[in-house]
């Protein structure tokens, strides 16, 4: 008994090693706020991320984990997690895709702010089903090349995209559907984008203009702007696509 102890001291230990080592390094961690205040009963989160390398989650209540995107909190409340290592993917709406993960339906809900993504070198990023996700950086870390269902349902956010760099970017689709957000893309380059379907498809409130929009490289648009009210209106007779 006195060994296991032991062991499982030492192995903390390792793990809050880990983290400070990235910090000692000045890695920057990717960091996300939830609040569970309002669950119910159910405490568990499943951390919506893919990684090749090795990446330590410290979930914000003292338990630090190493390539387990697994928790259950003790105790319903705010907390801050930071993941640190270099993460391919940020991507919720994977746990809509395949049914063993749609447990975490509701723990995706408990996102409200990501404050920042870290040293990852993402390539896919959205936040599909984070209803209460209300804040996200400034920029798109460069190495995204895909925001299909970016606020996909995302009932609660308007931010300001004007710094967003989309050059890179070749999937937008569903990238705006069934969310309330209405916010200029005026900054969106979309010249190498080849998927643009749904992308507002059922974006009730949005009704900014998408004549800078270009479609020269454009594969699929099916339902582009469909039962988008607003946007059909004004964009209808401006897009060529």
């Amino acid at each position: 008994m006195e060994e296991f102890k032991e062991e499982l001291s030492n192995l903390l230990v390792e793990k809050h090693l880990f983290v400070f080592m990235y910090e000692l390094c000045d890695l920057a961690p990717m960091i996300i706020d939830i609040d569970i205040t309002n669950n119910g009963t159910n405490n568990y989160i499943k951390m919506p991320i893919n990684f090749s390398g090795d990446v330590i989650i410290d979930y914000g209540d003292e338990i630090v984990k190493i390539n387990n995107i697994e928790h259950t909190y003790k105790e319903a409340k705010t907390y801050q997690i930071k993941i640190y290592g270099e993460i391919d993917a940020f991507d919720c709406n994977a746990h809509y895709d395949n049914p063993k993960l749609r447990i975490n339906q509701k723990g995706l809900g408990y996102i409200t702010k990501i404050l920042q993504y870290g040293e990852s070198k993402m390539k896919k990023l959205n936040f599909y089903g984070c209803s209460n996700l209300v804040d996200i950086p400034d920029k798109l870390p460069i190495t995204v090349t895909d925001i299909s269902w970016l606020f996909f349902s995302c009932q609660n956010i308007n931010k300001d995209l004007s710094k967003f760099i989309t050059t890179q970017v070749t999937d937008m689709s569903f990238a705006f559907a069934y969310s309330s957000f209405n916010n200029s893309l005026a900054s969106f380059d979309t010249s190498n984008v080849k998927y643009f379907d749904c992308m507002f498809l059922k974006a009730l409130k949005f009704n900014q203009s998408l004549e800078h929009f270009s479609f020269e490289n454009c594969y699929s648009s099916t339902n582009f702007i469909t039962d988008a009210i607003q946007l059909e209106k004004q964009n209808s007779e401006s897009c060529n696509f």
